[in-house]
């Protein structure tokens, strides 16, 4: 029997350090994690003459054996309606999607948000045709509405999630890396909630986004606060009433201001949200308050822009639904330094370049292990 020259194949066992892990730097409105370390590669023989065999490698199931070796980056943007996933070849171009509710952790709970992830995950694995196992290869940056408050930072940091590694952010984070390239530049997150952020040599510093209903200006689930107080008013003879007053009340309260009390008792911030489609939507068909209300949003989101300018910002990303409706409604000096990035530099794009570094600071652990320790699994 003829054995060929033996060719390397790699195979991975889990490596786990003997130190902690560091805490990245990058960002100071949040911690981040490294949930696990790679996978510590190690060899054995195999040959090509088919006389001889090993029946661990050469009986296993090509595209299983193709996914262990293979490694991915996963990017997630959570936030107060939706959560949105996309997983990356290395080459960065995207093999699948995935979409799922609210994750905002102050909305929802920590443990509501993980799962909540990975639905989405799941729905964009089964998008890329790739199975479960290839989680363990996969290197994941989560930006993530509600993680700038504690204790939900620290909470969702400690999650185990099943990733070879992990660096968690807030949305804002995310999105910024993504409108700039990982460069540093301003933004203004104008979704179901809303906040501001400016990235000065890696490091954020965030603008309001402490939460609806105190905070939030300018986001949909303010308009859609503002519009239904506006309704009631109208309603009860206080204001003159309007098509887009006239249909929140029929279609969220079946005309009964009693209900509108019961509805906000368990109401979301996404639930608020959803108003804001109707604002849009009249918006076009000239209603007087849909106009009203568009304005005093962009009133609030200038005020946000404004401060953002003063800290050394020269222009303004503005991400989420609501930036294009809101844009024109600016002033006219804002309406020149700010811009709606295109969709090769949205939140998720950010999100990658997040697990881009998750996987060095993996590989920075591996690396700083003890050469006992990787020679021992070698």
């Amino acid at each position: 029997m003829n054995i060929s020259p033996a060719q390397a194949v790699d195979l991975t066992i889990n490596q786990t350090a003997t130190t902690p892990p560091t805490t990245a730097s990058e960002g100071s409105c949040v911690g981040r994690s490294v949930a696990t370390l790679p996978a510590v590669a190690f060899h054995l023989p195999t040959v090509d003459n088919d006389d001889y065999s090993l029946p661990c490698l050469r009986q296993a199931n090509p595209p299983e054996l193709k996914q262990r070796e293979a490694t991915y980056w996963i990017g997630v943007d959570g936030g107060g309606t939706k959560t949105a996933v996309a997983i990356f070849g290395k080459d960065g171009k995207v093999l699948g999607r995935g979409k799922s509710g609210c994750s905002n952790t102050c909305t929802v709970g920590v443990e509501d948000s993980a799962k909540t992830i990975m639905a989405a995950v799941h729905e964009a694995l089964a998008s890329a045709e790739l199975k479960e196992n290839a989680l363990k290869n996969m290197y994941a940056g989560i930006g993530l509405a509600g993680v700038n408050q504690e204790p939900q930072r620290s909470q969702m940091r400690n999650h185990q999630f099943p990733f070879a590694g992990v660096r968690i952010d807030t949305d804002v984070y995310a999105a910024c890396l993504g409108a700039f390239d990982g460069k540093d530049g301003a933004i203004l997150i104008l979704g179901t909630g809303s906040c501001g952020g400016i990235m000065n040599n890696g490091e954020l510093t965030t603008v309001g986004g402490w939460g609806f209903p105190i905070s939030d200006l300018g986001s949909g689930a303010q308009l859609g606060l503002t519009a239904i107080q506006y309704a009631l008013k109208a309603h009860d003879g206080i204001r003159e009433k309007t098509p887009l007053s006239e249909e929140i009340m029929a279609t969220l309260f079946d005309n009964r201001g009693e209900n509108a009390v019961r509805w906000q008792q368990t109401a979301k911030p996404a639930d608020y949200g959803k108003v804001a489609e109707l604002i849009t939507r009249h918006l076009k068909n000239g209603d007087t308050l849909a106009r009203q209300l568009m304005q005093e949003a962009a009133q609030e989101a200038a005020d946000i822009i404004r401060s953002l300018l003063r800290r050394g910002a020269s222009g303004c990303a503005l991400v989420g639904g609501v930036s294009e409706h809101i844009k024109p409604f600016l002033p006219e000096d804002l309406a020149k330094v700010t811009f709606i990035p295109g969709p090769d530099r949205d939140a998720l794009r950010g999100a990658l370049k997040m697990a881009e570094q998750s996987c060095r600071e993996s590989q920075k652990i591996t690396d700083s292990l003890p050469a006992s320790t990787v020679a021992r699994d070698r």
